[in-house]
């Protein structure tokens, strides 16, 4: 009997523990927030389960499209449903232009937090935001707010592990790990081909390049330039600017006339997205284009743009394709850069846009010296 009584005090002094730990300390399921730490080290508390979000800024909604998270997108910026030169958009016109506005973005960056407020998102997603704009913000709509990078302050800087560890935080928060993980390894593939290709060429046989006509709040003129330019930093070229010595990190740049004289490069890029302003600039001042050895030998062409509201990584990509094309045709030989521009959009964006790039802005070729059309 004393056995007995024994263990049926040891069995309610058990149960009474359990009872304690089960009030007390939720079990996972019960877990309904996961603390994370966004790209510029705020501490932000995001729902477990995530099915609505909003994205505000340059890039923010286009990172969150290639993680294939479109149908979760509750509204977008009105810069957004007008989408010039951004493939992720193009790719899902219907869709982005059908959703609730939530501010205007483009020229416009400031979010409206009654119009987030209104569809009720579980995460907002945002960029080039210093801490105190990211927590008023958050205060404001009482959303939790993570901030996503590009790498660099600056809207015309580009760093690509940023963009790794920005899409790899973003698929955690919503679900799409594999996603993430998919995209970043066809990224690291595509620039591993471009390194493949060119491995061994050596340096005598590696031209000299330059890229004009970088965006930058709009377009610009063709001392508007990239400095480490990634394209040209896969392929082993040798970007002239690299000469400045402006440090590790890629960034948007000018230089001057005489000096881009000077260098006067084997082959000149220019940025569609800035291509009619250049034309514009030939038109007053032919004598700049035809002191380049580069423009009198045909040796000038056009780039699909790299800048539309931040860097579009899939054009990046693509760009650098036809690039490689160019000044080592016999590495590419195997290469179709338009249809290889629209595997890349097809992957990413989930639709291939190259045709639609190419009415928008003429596409990859050749500048004629004569006329300054596209061929």
């Amino acid at each position: 009997m004393k056995k007995i009584m024994l263990t049926i005090m040891a069995i309610l002094i058990i149960s009474s523990f359990a009872g304690c730990i089960g009030d007390n300390t939720p079990v996972d399921d019960e877990i309904t927030t996961v603390n994370i730490v966004d790209t510029i080290g705020r501490e932000v508390d995001v729902p477990k389960e995530v099915n609505s979000i909003v994205c505000v800024g340059s890039g923010s909604l286009r990172l969150l499209t290639y993680l294939d998270a479109v149908d979760m997108i509750s509204g977008v910026e009105n810069s957004e449903t007008k989408p010039t030169g951004r493939p992720y958009s193009l790719a899902n016109t219907k869709i982005y232009s059908s959703l609730p506005i939530i501010g205007q973005g483009g020229s416009d960056p400031k979010p409206n937090p009654e119009a987030i407020i209104a569809v009720n998102p579980d995460v907002l997603f945002i960029t080039y935001v210093d801490k105190q704009t990211a927590d008023e913000l958050q205060l404001q709509t009482g959303v939790p707010v993570v901030v996503l990078s590009y790498g660099g302050a600056s809207r015309a800087s580009f760093e690509i592990n940023s963009v790794y560890g920005s899409l790899t935080l973003a698929g955690d928060i919503i679900g799409k790990e594999n996603r993430a993980d998919d995209v970043i390894e066809f990224m690291k593939q595509n620039f591993e081909d471009l390194n493949q290709k060119t491995k061994n060429i050596t340096e005598n046989e590696k031209p000299t390049v330059y890229l004009g006509g970088i965006a930058k709040s709009g377009s610009q003129g063709i001392t508007s330039t990239q400095y480490k330019f990634l394209p040209f930093e896969a392929l082993g070229a040798k970007n002239v600017v690299n000469e400045l010595e402006l440090g590790n990190d890629p960034q948007q740049t000018f230089v001057d006339k005489e000096r881009l004289i000077s260098w006067n490069p084997d082959y000149i890029f220019i940025d569609e997205g800035s291509f009619n302003g250049i034309k514009e600039e030939y038109g007053k001042n032919p004598e700049l284009f035809n002191s380049f050895t580069a423009f009198n030998g045909g040796n000038t062409h056009a780039v699909l743009p790299i800048t539309s509201y931040t860097i579009n990584i899939g054009t990046l990509l693509a760009d650098s394709y036809y690039i490689g094309k160019t000044i080592y045709p016999d590495q590419f030989n195997d290469v179709n850069p338009e249809e290889n521009a629209d595997d890349i959009y097809s992957f990413l964006v989930g639709e291939g846009v190259y045709n639609q790039m190419k009415s928008d802005y003429g596409g990859f070729g050749k500048i004629d010296s004569n006329t300054f059309e596209i061929k």
